[in-house]
């Protein structure tokens, strides 16, 4: 079974595999609205091409910061930033908003809600600042982590909600204050290679089905439609096109 996000090539005049909708891609304008035909599978386990770990902690004013350490896969940028457990507990709640309250929303929506919905957030305590406390929740916000990049930074079709407000609420999270490790790149540079664009297709409802389950979880939601040239301009970030 495939793994990834796959492509179809343009379609022409003599090609007819995917029926009627040949006939609209016959129509092209000028190079910059030409359309081509791509499918898109959605699977959960798509590669994230950003990896997050928390690899410290500050004590600063009676507060503790965890420090998250950042690898953009397809830049090969590293940078840092600290953030507060009261961040990440309002990360997630606006997070959980976002996806869960749209009035139509997508696959990606619906899996991302019930992903955040489950994950077991770490309570609020009196000794917030305890060696102990600090390694519980250190490991319990890496984990929460995993769950950001594996949604936001993968290459599975979003729509504009989870694949644009929530990638937008995500992206100032882990750029707020942020301290960079990689010489020759810069905070600006950083932040536009962290585009949706760059990383996934925009999903689109009309022309998406639901293709399989496993119990309630979408494993698979294969989606053709047409995607402007234009909009391809920009090279995506994969794993096989990660910078060695």
């Amino acid at each position: 079974m495939d793994t990834g996000t796959e492509a179809a090539p343009a379609v022409t005049s003599g090609q007819d595999s995917h029926g009627d909708l040949a006939a609209g891609a016959r129509e092209q304008p000028d190079d910059g609205e030409r359309m081509v035909f791509a499918s898109h599978i959605m699977r959960p386990s798509d590669v994230s091409m950003v990896q997050l770990y928390i690899v410290d902690h500050i004590r600063a004013g009676g507060k503790t910061k965890y420090v998250v350490h950042g690898l953009h896969l397809g830049t090969q940028v590293q940078w840092s930033v600290a953030q507060s457990y009261s961040a990440f507990l309002t990360l997630r709640d606006r997070l959980y908003s976002c996806v869960r309250f749209t009035r139509q929303r997508c696959p990606g929506c619906v899996s991302f809600a019930k992903i955040i919905e489950r994950f077991p957030f770490p309570e609020k305590k009196l000794l917030k600042n305890s060696d102990k406390v600090v390694l519980e929740r250190s490991l319990q916000l890496t984990r929460f982590l995993s769950v950001l990049v594996s949604h936001t930074f993968t290459s599975t079709p979003k729509c504009q909600t989870c694949g644009g407000k929530a990638f937008d609420l995500t992206k100032a999270f882990l750029l707020a204050d942020a301290h960079l490790f990689t010489k020759d790149s810069s905070l600006d540079a950083l932040a536009e290679s962290l585009v949706p664009r760059r990383f996934f297709h925009e999903y689109c409802r009309s022309a998406s089905k639901i293709e399989c389950y496993k119990g309630r979880t979408i494993v698979k939601v294969v989606q053709v439609q047409r995607v402007p040239l234009a909009s391809l301009a920009m090279p995506m970030y994969t794993p096989e096109t990660v910078a060695v």
